[in-house]
């Protein structure tokens, strides 16, 4: 395809376009336009080699759309999070692939950056031994992530309920996983935001919402009566 006639923004829809051939989309790559780089980097049809030369591109924002494409090859993945120290948004944004290997998230798991850490402690793939792990971390953004994480096990987000901080034990009350046993525990906090929570979860009791239903705080019983 010829295509140095049209605009940067015609190449950036051509580029950013499903359907786009592989040899179009490798022309592309090396368009000097960085909206149109960036295109090629997110499009989830552009072949892995392609891919692996936008990583070598001399402009971020392109790599971190090499980093977030979940048809990024998981040995490039790796790569680019062992070659990015002190890049924080770059490995940040990687760490959040959902093809990140489980490998490259348990080691990313200890990098000293806390937002390296968070964005491991959300990934869908992150390994329970992992997640266990970062419950203990010393950065509440980290144990806030672990408990709103819906992968994180049962008996890890029974030990974040009894966190001193009120914020970590409402994410665990808003995680679709929290187990039944958590909920009727959390549903006696002293937070009424976490009660109420407790309230509106789906897996909530039939018991624990008779409880509830008692509470003396008006938006709990409200929560509480409407999943009656």
């Amino acid at each position: 395809m010829n295509t140095p006639h049209l605009t940067a923004y015609a190449r950036r829809a051509i580029a950013a376009t499903p359907s786009t051939s592989p040899a179009t989309l490798a022309l592309l790559a090396s368009d000097s336009s960085v909206i149109v780089r960036r295109a090629v980097a997110e499009n989830q049809s552009t072949p892995p080699d392609t891919l692996a030369a936008l990583f070598e591109d001399g402009d971020e924002r392109v790599r971190r759309c090499v980093a977030t494409n979940s048809s990024t090859p998981a040995a490039l993945l790796a790569k680019l999070a062992s070659q990015a120290i002190g890049v924080f948004r770059l490995v940040t944004a990687a760490a959040q692939n959902p093809a990140m290997p489980a490998d490259t998230l348990a080691t990313l798991a200890r990098d000293g950056d806390e937002f390296i850490r968070s964005a491991v402690a959300r990934h869908p793939s992150t390994p329970a031994a992992t997640l266990a792990m970062l419950a203990r971390d010393r950065s509440a953004w980290v144990r806030l992530a672990v408990g709103h994480n819906p992968a994180t096990p049962p008996d890890v987000l029974a030990v974040l309920a009894l966190s001193h901080d009120p914020v970590i034990r409402h994410h665990v009350v808003t995680n679709r996983a929290a187990p039944t046993d958590v909920l009727a525990r959390l549903a006696t906090d002293s937070v009424s935001l976490v009660r109420e929570a407790v309230a509106r979860h789906p897996s909530t009791s039939p018991d624990t919402l008779a409880l509830l239903a008692g509470d003396s705080d008006g938006a709990v019983r409200r929560s509480a009566a409407a999943r009656s």
